[in-house]
């Protein structure tokens, strides 16, 4: 979950200057849901889980999303990076952020890695995605 963390604390950190996010989801409920459905599995079962978060550990998970990231960037620089055969977060998730930062004018840039399940893309393509983030970081950096 660190690439949804990442986009999380740079929606609320105005001091993050740029982020390079891999395999990032839009919301915690649609990837909940995605996966109790994938497991033939009713959707009313997250609410469960989302009360047992608030009980054992004082949290309300739905309270800040990914999303946030994409719509709170204020120019900041954002890289996206996604699979198109991740089965842990899938692919229509990065279509769905990529649709939300057209939408909110984020300064978004999105790589898609073919055939790349989750976080596979750095050992699929590992020249390209370690240029690329370098490359980003410097842009970005200044440096």
């Amino acid at each position: 979950m660190g690439a949804a963390t990442n986009l999380i604390a740079f929606a609320q950190e105005p001091r993050i200057a740029a982020v390079f996010s891999d395999s990032a989801f839009v919301d915690l409920s649609e990837l909940i849901d995605d996966e109790l459905q994938s497991m033939r599995l009713p959707t009313f079962l997250s609410y469960g889980g989302y009360f047992m978060a608030r009980i054992v550990g004082g949290e309300d998970l739905r309270v800040h999303s990914p999303r946030e990231g994409i719509i709170k960037d204020a120019g900041r620089p954002l890289y996206l990076v996604h699979g198109t055969a991740d089965q842990r977060v899938g692919f229509h998730q990065n279509r769905e952020l990529a649709a939300l930062a057209q939408q909110s004018g984020a300064n978004a840039t999105f790589w898609v890695v073919e055939n790349a399940g989750h976080v596979e893309s750095v050992f699929h393509s590992p020249g390209e995605y370690e240029q690329r983030m370098s490359g980003f970081f410097r842009a970005a950096l200044g440096r």
